[in-house]
């Protein structure tokens, strides 16, 4: 049950340089008093998945990439802090007609261009996704609540002979950190439907 973010390793100079150009908060920072403060850009990314002996890429235009050309969707993305508790980031990132790839999991999924892979999906085409966070910090610190985060995707993709498939596809994860690490634990969901 694997889900990552940023995942082909080649691709991520670049994410970080993109983003570092559209991240730029809407709102100033309000006074420690008041409420939440919400910071709102855009982001280019993509998130990866795996379900049913397949292999999703939310987000990345894979041939564009293998190709040399810009492949991230961009996405709306919004982080809420609150004041009453420092340690907790929120986060929804919102993505419309963002590029969407199915492929086999057989292929070279950390860079599927080194093989020729790029061309061997199952459907591609753009759907609309959103990725909820509710503690980006559960990693990093202790807290007795768990972290819930995931990503929810829906649209229309077309085979490789240009016919429509309905596509829904996600994954959602539970994490509950621990003051022992050891004791830390991870469970996910992952869900994919293809329906002529």
């Amino acid at each position: 049950m694997k889900s990552f973010k940023y995942a082909l390793t080649p691709i991520i100079s670049i994410f970080i340089f993109c983003g570092l150009i559209v991240s730029s908060p809407l709102s100033a920072k309000p006074p420690e008093s008041s409420g939440p403060y919400v910071s709102r850009y855009g982001e280019y990314s993509f998130w990866t998945y795996w379900a049913n002996g397949m292999i999703v890429f939310v987000g990345a235009d894979i041939p564009a990439y293998c190709q040399g050309d810009f492949p991230f969707g961009l996405w709306d993305y919004q982080e809420i802090e609150s004041p009453a508790d420092i340690d907790l980031i929120m986060s929804v990132s919102k993505g419309d007609d963002i590029p969407t790839f199915v492929y086999p999991d057989s292929i070279y999924w950390e860079n599927p261009c080194a093989n020729g892979d790029e061309d061997l999906w199952i459907v591609s085409g753009t759907s609309d996704a959103i990725y909820t966070d509710n503690d980006m910090n559960a990693a990093e610190n202790y807290h007795s609540r768990a972290n819930s985060w995931g990503v929810s995707a829906h649209g229309v993709l077309f085979s490789q002979d240009g016919d429509p498939v309905s596509f829904s596809g996600g994954f959602h994860c539970v994490f509950k950190n621990n003051e022992n690490p050891a004791k830390a634990w991870e469970k996910c969901k992952n869900r994919l439907s293809l329906t002529d």
